[in-house]
This record gives C-alpha cells, structure tokens and sequence, in this order.
C-alpha cells in the first residue's frame, strides 16, 4: 500500500507541477497583446522576457516529467506487491498471478531505466 499511495502523490504531484508551468508558456503575440502601444516596453526586453520564461517552464516541465515517471514505477511497484499469490492458491492462480509479476516487473523496470536516463541526461546538460 504504501508505493500505491506514494505513487498517487507523485502523480497528483505531477499535474500540480504542469500547471504551475503552463504559466510561463505563451506566445509572442500573446506577450504582446498583455501591453498597449504606449506601455510597451522594447521588443528585445520582450523577447528577453519570453525567453527567459521559456527558460522556467522548461525547468517545471522537466520536474512534472520526473515526477509523472516516478509515479508509474512506483504503481508498478505496488502491482507488484498486489499480484504475488497467496500461499494458498491453486496453481493455475499462482501461474496467472506470476505472469501478472512478470509483466510488471518488465514494465516498471522498463519505465525505471527511462527515468533514470532522462534525468541522467538532463544532469549532463541534455535537454
């Protein structure tokens, strides 16, 4: 139970974190469309501006990924806990049961290992 529960928090988590994001995102006629005329200010400033927000939704983006990958494994996790078979099952449940382990186990350490290397690359200076 407690990967099931952690894993809701790391995926609640993830939503959180997109939307506080989505803010830094928008366009160029957008940004220009928030000023009048007379208000203004320089085009390079504006352009300064977006790209530096561009720059944090990026950052938040990446945490909401993380966070989004975290949760999955951590639901494969918990799965895994879930579908091992009762001592007393037959063995035709106990064999559907270990499929069901099998095919957790490869999925949640498939996603496991992609965590790892995008944060892996986000640390070497990928994007």
């Amino acid at each position: 139970m407690f990967f099931l529960t952690v894993s809701a928090i790391a995926l609640i988590a993830s939503v959180q974190l997109a939307f506080r994001g989505r803010g830094y995102l928008y366009s160029p006629g957008e940004l220009r469309g928030w000023w009048t005329d007379e208000s203004a200010p320089a085009e390079e400033l504006l352009r300064q501006e977006q790209r530096d927000d561009f720059a944090l939704w990026l950052r938040w983006m990446h945490r909401a990924a993380t966070a989004y990958n975290l949760g999955i494994v951590l639901l494969g996790c918990g799965m895994l806990g879930l579908l091992a078979p009762p001592e007393s099952a037959s063995v035709q449940h106990a064999w559907s049961r270990w499929a069901g382990v099998g095919a957790a186990t490869l999925g949640t350490g498939w996603e496991a290992v992609a965590l790892v290397r995008a944060m892996w690359k986000r640390h070497r200076g990928g994007s």
